[in-house]
């Protein structure tokens, strides 16, 4: 078991980390939640996985569908106008619209392998009759078929959508960075010439709300205090250029997300040994 200051402060940079990390978190869901972000991607990625990027046509049918939507009105004429949309659809729900939009096309006869050919769109269509081949039009298996297909699409498009938050939380992150000056590497200096800072906070719970990571912070060395003035100087210019790099620093955290700082921080407590805690210096 370690009790030196190195593990004290990798410590107290790990603290920081996720507590910025969960209050960027928490911050990001409710923008999201706000403006229904995911909602809206789910919407245009629907759009794009049935060649409708407009959400005016086919795609438009499908997320006014009751299955796909329940608690839309189905009588949205754009993708606006969709109330209460579903951030998740099970792919059997949607694999069940899908049918209904086929058989439901002008001029459909109920066989749904004529229904098939009477798709406009051609890449479509080819991929429909390849996978009424496949399943020898077995309606169960054409919907299981069409169910994995929905989800090998979402999961693509869940990437794209977690490499677009990624963004806005290291954007928040840098933010919230400047304006609280959370800088990494005046911490570490901190905590390596002070590592009693450390002595109450690391024996904590982590923190499991923004308010409670907020309280965290405070017990760090963050803040501006007195405003400092503009120094030209090289010496004021590498001082500028070392903050700015670890207000960097810390909104790169953000982008590991506060689960995986946490799960670091329980494993790095266990290096701490039980005996004193460090002194003073």
């Amino acid at each position: 078991m370690l009790d030196t200051t190195i593990v004290v402060v990798a410590i107290g940079l790990v603290w920081l980390f996720a507590s910025v990390s969960l209050i960027v978190s928490q911050i990001n869901e409710g923008i999201s939640s706000l403006l229904g972000s995911r909602s809206k991607a789910l919407g245009r990625a629907i759009g794009e996985l049935v060649n409708d990027p407009k959400v005016a046509g086919w795609a438009l049918q499908l997320l006014n569908h009751g299955l796909v939507n329940p608690q839309g009105s189905g009588t949205a004429k754009s993708l606006a106008d969709l109330k209460d949309m579903p951030s998740y659809i099970p792919p059997d729900h949607f694999a069940t619209a899908l049918l209904d939009g086929i058989r439901g096309l002008p001029g459909a006869t109920g066989e749904l392998r004529d229904d098939i050919a009477r798709i406009e769109d051609s890449q479509l269509r080819t991929l429909f009759q390849g996978i009424y081949a496949k399943t020898q039009g077995d309606v169960v298996k054409i919907r299981g078929e069409l169910a994995a297909w929905f989800g090998n699409s979402m999961d693509r498009a869940s990437g794209a959508y977690k490499r677009r938050t990624q963004v806005a939380c290291f954007c928040i992150g840098l933010v919230i960075a400047i304006i609280f000056n959370v800088d990494s590497i005046h911490v570490f200096k901190a905590l390596w010439s002070r590592p009693v800072l450390m002595s109450e906070l690391s024996a904590g719970n982590p923190p499991a709300t923004a308010s409670a990571a907020i309280t965290v912070l405070q017990q760090l060395p963050i803040g501006w205090g007195d405003i400092p003035s503009l120094d030209w100087s090289a010496a004021g210019a590498f001082d500028a250029a070392t903050k700015a790099f670890g207000w960097i620093l810390t909104a790169l955290s953000v982008l590991f997300g506060a689960p995986f700082w946490f799960d670091l921080l329980q494993k790095i407590v266990q290096l701490r040994s039980t005996g004193p805690k460090p002194k003073e210096i």
